[in-house]
């Protein structure tokens, strides 16, 4: 059997998908996890099969301001023995399946044993730092058995400040070669106390998100919501808001969509950029149009709608005599407003038509026009990508619409 051992509370997003990565760890083996939770709503309970799982509530709850580890940790050990392997995991770290599996034979023959690599990224500033430690791991990178956990009874009893820091000082452990441990700081609700917390963290840029996806794979779309202005997270927003059925085209978008497939001619092609539930698309057929759709929300992708981001169009320089994007450009991040434009403009031999919101758009908390901006803004910008023939052609409900003819 091995242990593990977290405490947590208050951060109910970062636990759900601790709860994910432990639950397809390739570790067959018996478990006891042993969760400590001082936060003031209770954390979901989580059922593994063939794991026994034990709770602990604190008293008092966490506030705001507070370092609890020592506590929290103190109230688990107490759960815990000592000759058996004893693994920390957090709940703001990306555990890579075989984790627990390599953790328990390297313990085989160490009584400490941890993760020379150190990886941390803040979600917030997708700011990044990587380095090889060569005398200690991270308490969350770290397992232990026998004389080494006893230390760190001891060392939870003195409360420093950071645990992993004097526990491998004061004993020696092993370190092995492996990326299986990744924190990713920064998650929402309460905060942190290590160094990948602050503002100013980190000495690699990963704008794209790119860096994280090199990292754990498609594992960072699970943290893409709570990125600021990212690729990956306002992708992430969108498919999540379509998971909702009243999300779609609303009445005055589909009357303005449907009075502009009206003055092209019957048998032309269009290619709806964004084409959400395909409304567009639908009235389109109605009208004897030759339609394509592209889509980033996987469940909505069909024989003809097909995966493609709008500033990267797979198409050939003039394959759509019409092309129409109608409410989505608020939802791009600002480096992909003006590529997606010229995209348009470039794959279209005709047309060019686009409606962009000015107003906020509010869904489950998080605001999802995060580059709206006032009509005369719009339209100085598509000037610059389609030349001043672009003009305002419209309004399709609340949101103006802009038109180039080639």
């Amino acid at each position: 059997m091995i242990q593990l051992l977290t405490a947590t509370g208050a951060r109910p997003e970062a636990w759900e998908l601790c709860i994910k990565w432990m639950q397809r760890q390739t570790y067959r083996g018996a478990v006891k996890w042993v969760i400590v939770d001082d936060g003031p709503v209770a954390q979901r309970i989580p059922r593994l099969p063939r794991w026994q799982i034990e709770v602990v509530r604190v008293e008092p709850h966490w506030q705001p301001g507070q370092n609890t580890q020592a506590r929290n940790m103190r109230a688990g050990l107490e759960r815990i023995s000592d000759e058996l392997p004893l693994l920390v995991i957090e709940d703001d770290e990306h555990y890579a399946p075989g984790y627990l599996k390599r953790m328990a034979e390297v313990l085989k023959a160490h009584e400490m044993a941890g993760q020379g690599l150190c990886r941390k990224y803040n979600l917030k500033t997708r700011r990044a730092m990587e380095m090889i430690h060569p005398t200690q791991a991270s308490l969350c990178a770290t397992g232990m058995r026998g004389n080494a956990t006893k230390k760190l009874r001891t060392l939870c009893q003195s409360a420093p400040k950071l645990i992993d820091v004097h526990l491998w000082k004061v004993f020696k452990g092993h370190l092995f070669e492996g990326a299986y441990v990744t924190g990713l700081k920064c998650m929402p609700g309460r905060g942190g106390i290590d160094s990948g917390h602050h503002p100013n963290f980190g000495n690699i840029s990963d704008e794209d998100g790119s860096l994280l996806r090199k990292w754990i794979g498609d594992d960072a779309k699970e943290y893409g919501p709570f990125m600021t202005n990212t690729r990956d997270g306002e992708i992430q927003a969108y498919v999540d808001a379509y998971q909702s059925p009243s999300y779609k085209m609303g009445g005055r978008r589909m009357q303005f969509a449907d009075e502009l497939l009206a003055g092209f001619g019957k048998g032309e092609t269009l290619l709806d950029i964004g084409t959400g539930r395909g409304e567009t698309l639908r009235m389109a057929d109605a009208k004897g149009l030759v339609s394509t759709g592209t889509e980033v929300v996987p469940y909505l992708l069909n024989e003809r709608v097909q995966f493609a981001q709008a500033h990267a169009m797979p198409f050939e320089d003039g394959s759509f005599d019409n092309v129409t994007c109608l409410d989505v450009l608020e939802h791009l991040i600002e480096e992909d407003i003006r590529p997606a434009l010229r995209e348009m403009l470039r794959v279209a031999r005709k047309t060019c038509t686009v409606t962009v919101s000015e107003l906020p758009s509010i869904y489950n908390g998080r605001e999802l026009h995060i580059s709206r901006r006032p009509k005369e803004v719009w339209l100085a910008l598509i000037r610059e990508c389609w030349g001043p023939a672009a003009r305002q052609c419209g309004w399709a409900g609340k949101s103006p619409a802009y038109q180039v003819v080639k």
